[in-house]
Formats: C-alpha cells, structure tokens, sequence
C-alpha cells in the first residue's frame, strides 16, 4: 500500500514498488525490523545503502535495477535521499541502536561534490563554487 500520495499517475510497477519501500522504511517495520534496523544495516543516522532495499526479495521480483529503485524513493514523502543511501523521514533517531556504525554519508556525498567540482572535462567559461555546510 502506497502511503504518499502522488499529484500525477504512476505505472503499476513504481507503484508497487513504492508501497514495498514505504513499508520497508515505516515506524512500524523499523520497530521490528532487527536486520535494517538492528544494526546491520542502518548507520549512526539512520541512513540504509539503497542497494540492500534494492535486495529485499519483493523488490527483486519487481525489478533488479538499483535505479528504478532510486527513482521510485525519490517520490516518497518519507524518505531523504543522499547518493546511494536513503533514510526515512519519520523518527529514525528512535531506532538507531548504540552499535550502529558511524555514518560516512555526509563526508561521502562532500567528497563526490569535490571530485565532481574537480573535474577538469567539466570545466566552462565559468567557474563552479561548490559549498559544503555542516549542521
């Protein structure tokens, strides 16, 4: 069951593929869930890799492009997404466990703005400023 609601149609597939994902990402699940959310998988601030969602098997009977799965978190009202990673927008902070591992998403996402700032094929006319503020 999708839990957003969309402004716009979307094929059959993204939807059932949105409903998963909410699910997989709800306050219910992830006070259950002991394998995203039991340390494994979800870092010191609540962010998931989209590859283990993208490995869920009913996600995999849907589709096995990581992608498509991407694209499907970013119509979500209930999620936040940085590069490859995802969190839900709804209390994570209550269910990360003292264990989880510290998060490297916001250095990861910093250093790919650099590398990309960086990139000497993209450089034009004008120079690129990229900034990087913390909390």
């Amino acid at each position: 069951m999708v839990r957003t609601r969309l402004s716009f149609p979307v094929d059959p597939l993204r939807q059932e593929i949105l409903g998963h994902l909410e699910f997989y990402l709800s306050p219910d699940n992830m006070a259950t869930d002991l394998y995203i959310f039991g340390g494994r998988c979800m870092d010191s601030q609540g962010w998931i890799p989209i590859k283990v969602l993208a490995s869920f098997k009913r996600v995999q009977a849907k589709t096995t492009d990581v992608n498509l799965v991407k694209d499907v978190l970013r119509l979500s009202a209930y999620t936040e997404i940085r590069g490859e990673w995802v969190r839900s927008t709804e209390g994570w902070e209550k269910f990360v466990l003292p264990t989880a591992q510290p998060s490297v998403v916001d250095t990861e996402v910093a250093q790919s703005l650099l590398m990309q700032a960086d990139d000497p094929e993209d450089d034009e006319e004008e120079d690129s400023v990229v900034f990087i503020m913390d909390r």
